[in-house]
């Protein structure tokens, strides 16, 4: 019992190095060094390296080396925050208002919804609104015929398929033939017209949009690409993570540089006790053996 009492654990170094690492299974990892959402088992891995390239061979070296790795943990943390952030703000959607006040680029006014369709602006799209706004426009212009819409349907059955798909977004009640070509436009609609009107000149407006946004595509990009920098540059202006990781990289290599004078120590020291053992036995030899008492 009073040895029990007078035990505080391992005495020597190596025995002290032993049961530092296995009080890390208790849950201070968790509590000092791993965050939540972060995987515990990665920096075990991580210091596990590091006692592999190193060999700790005592208690000051493997907390130095346990040192290495938590600052080498942060500074990874640091650089994921960092990404996160910067990631975040270049793919946070860029509205109309962005490019106007960033890029000073001004869009045809209610053409912003482009912006959604900017890889789907090809040749083909931009050849066929022309054609659908040619059509549309011509057939506002013969004002409209008893029979307009089957007319349409022998000019353009893109454009005819399109009048179809209108009359289904805006919920017309009846979808018919007869309904397209003499029903109303929209409730709350101005001027009240017939929705077949209402719909070429919907449509007209599109088309518009989708060829100015091709001819002007380039440009479009070119300003997207300057609300983009912008952005990067005000994150990193206003980054204090950069400054963090500078001060953790400061601190791994102070620590490194205190490992390698103790493993240097180590080292000459124990080169010395070899010499001194090897003296000792020399003289020995030389004076007949170990002097008996």
């Amino acid at each position: 019992m009073n040895n029990q009492k007078k035990s505080g654990g391992p005495q020597t170094p190596e025995g002290k190095l032993v049961a530092s690492r296995n009080s890390l299974k208790t849950g201070v990892y968790s509590k000092l060094i791993i965050l939540p959402g972060e995987d515990e088992e990665q920096f075990r891995d991580l210091e596990a390296q590091f006692n592999h390239d190193f060999a700790p061979q005592d208690i000051a070296e493997g907390a130095m080396v346990h040192e290495l790795a938590i600052l080498t943990w942060k500074k990874i943390r640091l650089e994921q925050l960092e990404y996160r952030v910067i990631k975040y703000s270049l793919d946070k959607k860029i509205q109309e208002y962005d490019l106007r006040n960033t890029a000073k680029y001004h869009f045809r006014a209610g053409a912003s919804w482009i912006l959604d369709i900017l890889d789907d602006l090809t040749q083909d799209l931009y050849q066929l609104h022309e054609k659908r706004s040619l059509d549309a426009q011509s057939t506002l212009d013969g004002g409209l015929v008893e029979d307009a819409l089957n007319e349409l349907k022998k000019l353009n059955l893109d454009l005819y398929q399109r009048v179809h798909d209108l009359a289904n977004e805006y919920d017309l009640v009846d979808q018919t033939h007869d309904g397209i070509q003499n029903g109303l436009s929209p409730d709350g609609h101005e001027p009240v017209e017939t929705f077949l009107r209402f719909a070429l000149v919907a449509i007209v407006e599109e088309s518009q949009d989708v060829i100015w946004g091709f001819e002007n595509l380039e440009d479009i990009k070119a300003a997207i690409q300057k609300v983009k920098d912008d952005r990067f540059i005000s994150v990193m202006q206003n980054q204090t993570t950069s400054r963090a990781s500078d001060d953790l990289g400061r601190a791994f290599f102070r620590t490194l540089s205190e490992l390698r004078k103790q493993q240097r120590w180590r080292y000459q020291r124990h080169a010395i006790d070899i010499t001194t053992t090897i003296n000792e036995s020399r003289n020995q030899i030389e004076n007949g053996g170990p002097k008996k008492s």
